[in-house]
């Protein structure tokens, strides 16, 4: 699990669980790769959509064309993901002195990664990410609403309509 923490205008990324006692490099690591594994988990909700409305609204989702998607996007997750490697400073001692007046952290050593909020890497890496996600929940939209007018258009009957609108609903509750 992963704490965010901003103090004095840095961002402290706190590795907590099982990794809470990692020493560098593995808490940025455990960091980062929990990183991609958010970025990982929102992509595939949107390739679910994308896939759905190729199989209901246009020609079938060919395996290298779902391939290119899904992998590409996976790439880009973590290379999203890892950029906190370059971005992130290491513990040290002011910083963890920063850290420790926070009761919750003053038994033990903790593993974290700080950043400077005012850094142009760190600005840039918060606007790359918030563009991930509109692109990602455009594309949901998108899909969703193709999705609605066609089933909505097309010869079902009524419980298939329906089904179709609550595998909508599921797939919609899944992004929250």
């Amino acid at each position: 699990m992963l704490k965010v923490e901003i103090k004095s205008g840095q961002m402290y990324l706190i590795t907590l669980g099982i990794f809470e006692h990692m020493d560098r490099p593995y808490n940025k690591i455990a960091g980062c790769l929990y990183i991609s594994a958010l970025y990982v988990l929102i992509l595939t909700l949107a390739i679910q959509f994308l896939y759905r409305y190729y199989a209901l609204c246009d020609t079938c989702l060919t395996l290298p064309k779902l391939f290119v998607l899904y992998f590409g996007g996976i790439l880009l997750c973590f290379l999203e993901g890892f950029a906190g490697m370059l971005l992130f400073r290491d513990m040290n001692d002011e910083d963890t002195m920063k850290i420790r007046e926070h009761p919750m952290y003053t038994d033990g050593d903790v593993g974290y990664m700080t950043v400077d909020t005012n850094e142009i890497g760190a600005i840039y890496h918060t606007i790359m990410t918030q563009f991930f996600m509109i692109l990602v929940y455009g594309i949901v939209y998108y899909t969703n609403k193709k999705i609605k007018a066609h089933y909505q258009n097309a010869n079902f009957d009524g419980r298939t309509k329906r089904a179709h609108q609550r595998l909508s609903r599921l797939m919609i509750i899944q992004l929250q």
